[in-house]
């Protein structure tokens, strides 16, 4: 029997699972290949944006035709309050609009270098923040340049869109089921009634102290070395597996502060759950907060 999913997360529970949980493939809407990206701009699609999250410095090659430079624009690090607070700061409705205008492509594709925690963190913000289309070019750039596919040189180190002032404003809309803040958290724990805790630390932060009872699967080992892509799904399935993980049960991924989180959260989007949250605050907020309880593994399993 599953466990039942905590009341205080009820809206992560009503969204239904975007895919079969154990197809060989994907679930759709998560991740793009470059394949399929490179015939959508050959194409000509318009329901698409591209936005290049790399440094100035990595876009000074050139980057995905059409894309638009964010690294210097708009900082995903710094778009929420300090501490992983669930408001967003002022002016993130503009600065998206600038990005994607008032209503969003269907798809607004994620370019890093790979996927790495910042590619990942900016889906994160972007799907919590309303942008239902959001997701990641699987590979990043390492992945458009495996497929030969066309690149658009930058000047200047940057590939710069059309900012123009609106007329209107996109709407922020968070979906306050995907972020988990250290108040609710500590209540959760203390209720025993937590979903699944991942810590996607190393395994050296996670000895020095974690969540009780969480489950150590550090984010790297979720993607391919060499690649820089998500694993297989199956073998994605397997990892967690073996971290004693069932992606079929709600869970909340933490780190130190949110990125590497992302990952997990990412991760287990690309199976087919939707069922998992952020803590976005993390280690960062959880150590400061006053009475929150901590584990250290290595001194519980010494003799």
């Amino acid at each position: 029997m599953h466990k039942p999913f905590p009341a205080a997360l009820l809206p992560v529970a009503m969204l239904c699972a975007v895919g079969p949980l154990f197809a060989e493939e994907y679930a759709p809407g998560v991740l793009i290949e470059a394949e399929e990206l490179k015939r959508l701009i050959e194409s000509s699609d318009r329901d698409l944006c591209v936005l290049d999250i790399r440094s100035p410095d990595e876009q000074r090659h050139g980057s995905v035709p059409g894309a638009k430079a964010v690294g210097g624009f708009f900082d995903f690090r710094s778009a929420f309050g300090p501490g992983g607070k669930p408001e967003p700061r002022e002016g993130v409705g503009m600065t998206l609009h600038h990005l994607l205008g008032q209503h969003p492509p269907s798809r607004v594709v994620l370019l890093g270098d790979s996927l790495d925690p910042s590619v990942a963190r900016a889906w994160w913000q972007l799907r919590y923040l309303g942008v239902r289309g959001a997701m990641v070019l699987n590979g990043g750039w390492q992945a458009w340049q495996a497929v030969d596919g066309p690149v658009e040189q930058a000047q200047g180190g940057a590939i710069v869109g059309d900012f123009a002032g609106p007329l209107s404003v996109f709407e922020v809309q968070p979906q306050t089921h995907r972020l988990v803040v250290g108040g609710k958290l500590r209540a959760l724990i203390a209720s025993r009634d937590s979903p699944t805790l991942i810590d996607a630390r190393s395994e050296r932060e996670y000895a020095d102290g974690c969540l009780p009872g969480a489950k150590r699967l550090e984010w790297s080992g979720l993607i391919d070395a060499d690649s820089g892509e998500l694993l297989p799904a199956d073998e994605l399935r397997a990892k967690f597996a073996a971290a004693g993980i069932d992606p079929r049960e709600p869970a909340i991924a933490y780190c130190r502060s949110g990125g590497r989180a992302s990952v997990t959260v990412l991760a287990l989007a690309a199976l087919g759950s939707e069922r998992v949250a952020n803590y976005y605050g993390s280690w960062n907020e959880w150590s400061q907060l006053p009475d929150a309880p901590i584990e250290r593994p290595d001194a519980e399993a010494a003799p």
